[in-house]
């Protein structure tokens, strides 16, 4: 199974976004653009996790999200990775106040680690991926068409992501609620 951890958004957010990538398609061409649906906050991509290791991978996160409490973020930019000069994500950014989603995914990182999974030593950039340019090109950065949205963080999920011609189809296996 091809599984992550995630923040599920709600519907009228990922609409929102919706309408950002409609206005950004009539700038920024040759883009692969998410599923409204699709769109979510990864915290960590696990790969590839056998059946016997599901169980683990449970146990281990539940105490890495046990001291946290349900807070918001804001979408706050556009940004591009790796960068201007040769695009190839386009996405939102987030305003991580206190720094509670970093932690959250700090802690997540470290307890996951403790089953083998690569610790990423990158530094977290909160982000929302709103589409995959097919060729990595130079852009101008579009405006951010959407003022204000404010995300409630409430709960983290572990995805299956299941691959098809059609895109990626996530399951959702386990949901934590922040308490």
């Amino acid at each position: 199974m091809r599984l992550f951890f995630a923040l599920p958004l709600p519907s009228h957010v990922q609409a929102e976004l919706a309408t950002c990538q409609k206005i950004w398609s009539k700038t920024v061409t040759n883009v692969k653009w998410v599923k409204e649906e699709n769109i979510h906050l990864t915290l960590k991509f696990l790969g590839e996790v056998s059946a016997n290791q599901l169980k683990q991978v449970a146990a281990a996160a539940r105490p890495a999200l046990a001291g946290y409490h349900p807070f918001t973020i804001r979408v706050n930019r556009a940004g591009v990775f790796p960068h201007l000069q040769r695009a190839h994500i386009l996405w939102v950014g987030l305003e991580d106040h206190n720094n509670m989603l970093t932690k959250l995914q700090r802690d997540l990182e470290k307890h996951l680690a403790s089953l083998g999974f690569p610790y990423d030593t990158r530094s977290f950039t909160p982000h929302l991926t709103l589409g995959r340019l097919r060729q990595p090109t130079r852009i101008k950065l579009p405006v951010l068409p959407v003022d204000n949205l404010v995300i409630p963080v409430s709960n983290v999920v572990l995805y299956e992501s299941i691959l098809n011609p059609q895109g990626p189809v996530y399951r959702q296996l386990l949901r934590i609620e922040l308490q």
